[in-house]
């Protein structure tokens, strides 16, 4: 088990649920090739 305790899980969990924690998310800007080759990987499969 990843906590020592049921107090240890309750105290992580309401650190993420606060937004204590978080996970960085980088959003990407897709070219006009990029969006047209995973179009096309997407018909050929």
């Amino acid at each position: 088990m990843p906590f020592c305790s049921d107090r240890c899980k309750q105290v992580d969990l309401n650190k993420w649920l606060s937004g204590h924690y978080s996970i960085p998310a980088v959003e990407e800007e897709f070219s006009d090739a990029d969006i047209s080759d995973l179009e096309n990987s997407q018909i050929t499969h």
